[in-house]
């Protein structure tokens, strides 16, 4: 296919400056495209509060650099009832969700995809995701549907990106391009230095979820969304409650992270004699129960198999049979390298899976992607339920 104009987001960071950059020096007409998806209003009062407005005043600047056009698009309306609202009703339940897999799918490459092809005329949508497709980084293996569009692994493995968009599905991807994806973060900081692009190679790289902030606590956000509902904290051996200490609500606690106080009302005295390192081991959402273990290597810590639901494929297709008894690999937190596992189907209805693990993964929770490959391919994800099985 002939690509002409490329429409590059522009999130005010070093990998989509890099990313217009490279589609500039290729010859492509660049038009970039900024998306507001959090009301700066609802934080006008906090100085910690995600530096939206920054990031808008540094993407004008990297467009103005390049001589490119810069189009805003306003999703705050669709990102509050499509990504936020589930990522609270989650949080409510003692459920550990990574916003932005939902905003990749319903926003940047739903939305904004429409807004690209539809509105702007667009030939190709590039990201400055750390990812490869079957397309090639610029569309130069682009082959035409029904070809189905495969998501591979950046070069970067430390870097990877395809934990956050392993929800999307073929379609989605086709005619995307990811400028970066066969680039290593160093790689991408240098041409920003040699290209004079200084300040995006020196920005500190954002991390944790945007709306709450580069300082702000995560239960001082959430706490403005979720009532405190306090509960029990158990010892996970013994089913024991501890008496005269309560939890705050659930929403406050991940497995596998430690016990914090200011999550806590009541006597800590309670929890002497159990050690003075105590961690998340299991939430109870029905009894609002907080499990909790002795030491960050307890073996309830470790889970050898997890139920996950609706996997969620690229293809459409499950894959074959021959991968999920022998080749499949998976992760379920970004920052772990994929491991080996099995994947069976659990009851009749089709709709959950058993997933073994090569070796015990530490602190799988509810709500967690667990995503599949075959070697670099992406094949697709599945929320975990609940884990079967611990050391």
């Amino acid at each position: 296919m002939s690509v002409r104009r490329v429409i590059c987001a522009i999130s005010g960071g070093v990998d989509s400056a890099v990313s217009a950059l490279l589609l500039k020096r290729r010859g492509f007409d660049v038009v970039g495209v900024h998306m507001t998806n959090w009301d700066p209003q609802d934080e006008a009062s906090d100085s910690s509060s995600c530096p939206q407005s920054e990031d808008l005043t540094d993407s004008e600047k990297l467009c103005a650099f390049l001589g490119i056009k810069l189009h805003i698009v306003n999703f705050v309306k669709q990102y509050w009832n499509d990504v936020f609202v589930n990522f609270v009703d989650n949080c409510s339940f003692g459920r550990t969700i990574v916003p932005d897999v939902g905003c990749n799918k319903k926003i940047k490459f739903d939305l904004l995809r429409k807004v690209a092809f539809e509105e702007l005329g667009a030939d190709a949508l590039a990201t400055g995701h750390f990812a490869r497709t079957s397309q090639g980084d610029f569309l130069e293996n682009h082959l035409a549907v029904p070809n189905k569009v495969k998501l591979l692994r950046a070069k970067d493995a430390l870097k990877d990106q395809t934990y956050f968009l392993s929800s999307l599905c073929h379609s989605q991807l086709d005619r995307v391009m990811f400028p970066v994806g066969s680039l290593y973060k160093s790689e991408v900081r240098a041409l920003a230095l040699s290209e004079g692009l200084d300040f995006f190679a020196n920005k500190k790289e954002s991390t944790g979820i945007c709306f709450i902030g580069r300082k702000r606590k995560f239960s001082q956000f959430i706490g403005q969304y979720i009532d405190d509902n306090g509960g029990p904290l158990a010892d996970i051996e013994t089913g024991e409650i501890f008496s005269d200490i309560q939890h705050k609500g659930i929403h406050n606690f991940t497995i596998g992270k430690r016990l914090r106080r200011d999550n806590c009302s009541g006597s800590m005295n309670a929890l002497l004699p159990h050690g003075d390192a105590l961690y998340v081991a299991d939430i109870d959402p029905l009894s609002r129960t907080v499990f909790l273990c002795s030491g960050n290597t307890h073996p309830k810590l470790f889970a050898k198999r997890v139920l996950v639901s609706s996997p969620s494929w690229l293809s459409d297709d499950p894959p074959a049979e021959r991968l999920v008894r022998n080749a499949l690999s998976c992760v379920f937190q970004r920052i772990i390298l994929p491991i080996p596992c099995t994947l069976q189907t659990h009851g009749n209805d089709g709709r959950f899976f058993e997933v073994g693990f090569g070796s015990p993964l530490r602190a799988t929770a509810t709500g967690q992607l667990c995503v599949f490959y075959d070697n670099n391919e992406c094949l697709g994800s599945a929320q975990i339920e609940s884990v079967l099985e611990t050391l």
